[in-house]
């Protein structure tokens, strides 16, 4: 997403912040409490949804299509229900989830556990 800082931490610009919670559905009329306390989770979710990501892997995608994809899939882990897992196999679209890509992707989301089993 954004360049790391001088403790490895991944951090969203605060230039780009107000687009990015636009595009993750929080309303400029929204009350002022709101906004903070979106802009506080979703700096946070994209600081550690990027955290390792590798400096050569930055020049790969612009800075809107990393928003693009960590915003989608922050969408896509607060619609699960605890105790479950939700998955899902894609082609994103621009029109559909804000970015694109070519290949087929699979995303999932589970509670946190040491051991997954495909039993």
């Amino acid at each position: 997403m954004a360049k790391h800082d001088e403790t490895g931490e991944g951090h969203v610009g605060e230039n780009g912040v107000g687009s990015l919670l636009a595009r993750a559905g929080v309303r400029r009329r929204a009350p002022p409490w709101r906004r903070q306390r979106a802009k506080a989770e979703l700096q946070e979710f994209l600081g550690e949804f990027y955290r390792r990501l590798e400096e050569d892997e930055y020049p790969q995608h612009p800075p809107q299509t990393w928003a693009a994809m960590g915003i989608d899939m922050l969408g896509f882990a607060r619609r699960r229900k605890a105790g479950t897992a939700n998955v899902r196999v894609f082609n994103p679209t621009r029109e559909g989830h804000g970015w694109d890509s070519p290949y087929t992707v699979l995303q999932i989301v589970n509670d946190d556990m040491p051991f997954l089993s495909t039993r």
